[in-house]
């Protein structure tokens, strides 16, 4: 290993004597039709979460300073 300040790397003299197997075509192929709806989930539940973010900054101020009056907002009832 190399390099200081918490970033170690491996020498790349010391990688070359790894050997690495390529799959074939078709399991890549596979393996894309998999794991690409989980990766577009992942990407639509960011932007969700970086969208409730935005929302939950724009309007935690307001209701804080009393800005947005919810005192007449009817209350959920909880499930049993």
């Amino acid at each position: 290993m190399t390099g200081a300040s918490g970033r170690q790397r491996a020498k790349e003299d010391a990688l070359k004597v790894f050997t690495l197997s390529e799959p074939d075509p078709s399991k890549l192929v596979r393996f894309g039709a998999l794991t690409m709806p989980m990766f577009e989930q992942v990407m639509t539940l960011a932007r969700q979460n970086s969208n409730l973010r935005t929302t939950r900054d724009l309007l935690l101020p307001r209701l804080i300073s009393g800005e947005i009056d919810v005192s007449d907002a009817a209350m959920p009832v909880a499930a049993e």
